[in-house]
């Protein structure tokens, strides 16, 4: 199990190992564009509520799994443009995926009849020598501070559920984005739920959040490129999705 600093690593789901966001951010957040009502509201499934006989907490290690499991650059996770959107998508729920740090746009074509799934912002935590108590605090404490936001159809979404998921094992490609976290671990994040959307074209927005003055000081944000750091402060996802469902 990977660990950094004295409490153990943690991996934002949007922060390549390297730390590095990728390029200049436009002036113009995406999760502020999306403007125009294009669908109805949205539906989003109840925090109790299961989808194909899975909890929450369950797809929250699906989508772990699911975003670890591509090689190289060739994860959603850090697609610019939306082509990867179908990569690894079976069954009832589609996942959509963060960035690697800043601000993106893309365009996707999404299966009818699809439950979405996705993080707003979320965490992984490798269960170190201290057990997984320490992991899970270490998860939370991570995202105290952390600021979410969504909209879908340009219909706010109030209060996303908060969801730990785990402990769970946890096997990524090791050349994946993720791949310097093997073993069991801990998950925590901000996840949304949605109910299929009707055929057309829909947006997806949402933006997380770590404040400067809220990033915690805790974590081993110096750890070289073969470690997993925590999240550095001003941290930002920021994700419009232009979607079609067909």
């Amino acid at each position: 199990m990977k660990s950094g600093g004295g409490l153990g690593a943690v991996l934002l789901a949007a922060v390549l190992i390297t730390g590095c966001s990728g390029g200049d951010e436009p002036a113009t957040s995406p999760a502020d564009e999306d403007t125009e009502q294009l669908g109805p509201a949205p539906v989003v499934v109840p925090q109790d509520d299961e989808v194909d006989g899975m909890s929450y907490a369950e797809w929250g290690v699906a989508w772990w799994n699911w975003a670890g499991s591509f090689p190289g650059d060739t994860s959603p996770v850090t697609d610019s443009t939306g082509e990867r959107c179908d990569e690894g998508q079976s069954g009832k729920v589609w996942f959509l995926a963060g960035t690697t740090g800043g601000r993106q746009t893309r365009t996707c074509a999404i299966r009818a009849d699809s439950y979405t799934f996705f993080p707003l912002l979320n965490v992984i935590c490798p269960v170190a020598e201290d057990g997984v108590a320490s992991a899970t605090a270490q998860c939370e404490e991570s995202l105290t501070n952390a600021e979410v936001s969504a909209s879908v159809n340009s219909t706010a979404i109030l209060d996303p559920p908060f969801v730990i998921s785990g402990p769970f094992d946890f096997r990524p490609d090791p050349a994946s984005w993720v791949g310097s976290v093997q073993g069991e671990a801990v998950s925590a994040g901000y996840y949304l739920m949605l109910e299929p959307l009707p055929a057309g074209k829909h947006t997806i927005a949402f933006k997380g959040t770590i404040p400067d003055e809220a990033a915690s000081t805790t974590f081993d944000t110096s750890a070289p490129p073969t470690q997993a750091s925590g999240p550095p402060a001003g941290f930002v996802i920021d994700v419009l999705y232009e979607i079609t469902v067909e």
